[in-house]
């Protein structure tokens, strides 16, 4: 995998399982709906920040420094975990 930028958004684990009625599995799944922690790695540098999003229509807003940062151009790669995992880089 290679990429640019690595965008980590930090958001709500909670399971989501089948309909009443249906059969499936229980399946792990991430609240994007909201607001959370942002990090991101571009060009040699971390920014840390926050993401937000109003609904699963509309695209996320990152803001930095209390600035909007606009994903620098090349290959991205979003990556979503749990808003309580550790995140550790060198």
């Amino acid at each position: 995998m290679a990429a640019d930028t690595l965008v980590v958004i930090f958001g709500q684990y909670y399971e989501v399982g089948a309909p009443p009625g249906v059969s499936g599995s229980i399946v792990p799944a991430m609240a994007t709906i909201g607001s959370g922690r942002l990090l991101v790695f571009t060009m040699g540098r971390i920014l840390e920040g926050t993401w937000s999003r109003a609904n699963n229509e509309t695209w996320f807003t990152f803001t930095v420094g209390g600035a909007e940062l606009v994903v620098p151009p090349g290959i991205p790669w979003i990556h979503i975990i749990p808003h309580d995992r550790p995140v550790t880089w060198s």
